[in-house]
């Protein structure tokens, strides 16, 4: 919310430029760490409160590849954007752009705040030692996203001319060609929100590095698909080799997934 307001309050007295936009991003994450810091400043602040050293480094062991898998994570949007410029032009930069955030900010309005409820329940039965418990809640969670990609695939199969006309009373998008990048960009966004499901035994395991062999997986995808087909093709490449990625990713943590639920139940 933060995220909007900042940056709409501030456009009031100055005009916004990339310096000013990068200031309010990160003022909207800064406050927010603030006003957590304050409500647990005993945590924080409390002199004699011992430090358990074992827990320190399995943070650091969890959360240091956790940190490079979302750097890379980030890359792949970069690598869109910088092979389009590279190949193409501004102005097919600027569409693919549109309907990539655009894909990406839907399925997070709809699906990301059940993620946000569902996942710290599974962490709860897992840290219980309910783990069969945690199991079908993956389960479920997993199966819930997959009816909602199906229900999309139909949705976009059938009706992607009329959404991309919709799309373009908001966003001026020339040309009806571009109707067909919307299929690619959608099912990636939603894939990626599926993976956050199929992903999960592999931070409750706490096994975090693979989540990065995986990612690097998905960036030469990207990267290999991109350098190939974008000269011949155009951005229906890209969008096509970001879906190709993300099913990669999706993929590879649910066989691990399929592979390891059953000695965990």
């Amino acid at each position: 919310l933060l995220f909007f307001l900042i940056p709409l309050f501030l456009s009031l007295y100055f005009i916004l430029d990339f310096k000013i936009l990068i200031f309010t991003t990160g003022l909207s994450f800064f406050i927010p760490s603030l006003l957590l810091i304050k409500k647990n400043e005993i945590f924080f602040f409390n002199s004699q409160m011992k430090i358990d050293k074992s827990l320190i480094k399995r943070w650091i062991k969890f959360g240091i590849p956790l940190s490079v898998w979302s750097s890379l994570g980030l890359l792949l949007s970069f690598l869109d954007r910088y092979f389009i410029n590279k190949y193409s032009n501004l102005e097919s930069l600027g569409i693919y752009s549109s309907l990539s955030e655009l894909s990406i900010k839907i399925f997070s309005l709809f699906i990301f705040p059940f993620t946000l409820a569902i996942h710290p329940r599974i962490t709860k039965k897992w840290n219980e030692n309910k783990k069969k418990d945690a199991i079908v809640l993956i389960k479920l969670s997993i199966l819930a996203v997959v009816v909602a990609l199906l229900l999309s695939i139909f949705f976009l199969l059938k009706f992607d001319m009329e959404l991309f006309k919709i799309i373009t009373i908001f966003i001026p998008i020339e040309g009806l060609e571009n109707a067909n990048l919307l299929f690619p960009l959608f099912i990636t966004g939603l894939v990626w929100q599926l993976s956050f499901f199929t992903q999960k035994l592999i931070e409750l395991k706490e096994k975090t590095y693979l989540m990065i062999i995986f990612i690097l997986i998905s960036v030469l995808i990207n990267i290999a698909g991109n350098t190939i087909y974008l000269p011949r093709y155009g951005i229906i490449a890209t969008s096509y080799a970001s879906m190709i990625s993300s099913l990669s990713y999706c993929f590879l943590t649910f066989i691990y997934f399929l592979l390891r639920k059953n000695t965990e139940a």
